[in-house]
């Protein structure tokens, strides 16, 4: 049994992983990539998040907050 929608089309979906932790944001975009197969992007800090935000739309952002 599958935990996605029937019409789920994960091709369409770009996700934006903000960690300052390489090893971490590694580890995620593998994980973000069985699931999600889409377009994944990654930042290190919040200003590198926030120029991706600028130039491309994102449907997910998933961050670490410490």
């Amino acid at each position: 049994m599958s935990a996605r929608p029937a019409n789920f089309n994960s091709r369409l979906v770009s996700v934006l992983l903000v960690d300052d932790n390489r090893n971490m944001r590694t580890i995620l975009r593998e994980a973000m990539r069985c699931f999600f197969g889409g377009h994944i992007m990654e930042a290190s800090d919040g200003a590198e998040a926030f120029d991706v935000l600028r130039s491309a739309p994102v449907d997910l952002v998933v961050t670490d907050l410490q």
